[in-house]
């Protein structure tokens, strides 16, 4: 009785696989020699500033609150305990029926902490929008 013929063993060839992988391995460390440090796009702040008589709360690096509307404080800026902070933004909210936007200026020196306690009050305060505001850079 004769033998029945060998069944082919499938087996995946992965030399050419690997070959690709080490060829784009030494190319993208080539490219990395030749162009070692590539300038990643910086943003541009707009010149838009907030708008007139909108509420803007600044945090200084100290995590003090400071509050300013051109209609209440005349555009000098208020400072506003963070027990206070609340029931002074319901109060200025209050006199604005649709607009409940929030400007936020911080100190850069601030842990996120402060300034995430603050949006939170200010959301529990009405405030539905928040906008951040920053300096601009010269070059």
């Amino acid at each position: 009785m004769p033998l029945p013929p060998p069944r082919p063993v499938p087996h995946i060839n992965v030399t050419p696989m690997i070959d690709v992988m080490l060829v784009l391995l030494l190319i993208f460390m080539i490219q990395q020699l030749l162009i070692p440090a590539l300038a990643l796009p910086s943003a541009r702040n707009p010149l838009d500033k907030p708008k007139p008589n909108a509420v803007t709360l600044r945090i200084d690096r100290r995590g003090v609150f400071e509050l300013s509307t051109d209609s209440e404080y005349g555009g000098k800026g208020r400072r506003v305990e963070r027990a206070d902070l609340g029931a002074e933004l319901a109060r200025l909210y209050e006199q604005r029926p649709g607009d409940h936007v929030l400007y936020v200026m911080a100190d850069s020196s601030l842990t996120f902490r402060v300034i995430d306690d603050a949006l939170a009050i200010a959301r529990g305060a009405g405030v539905r929008v928040v906008g951040a505001v920053t300096e601009r850079r010269e070059r």
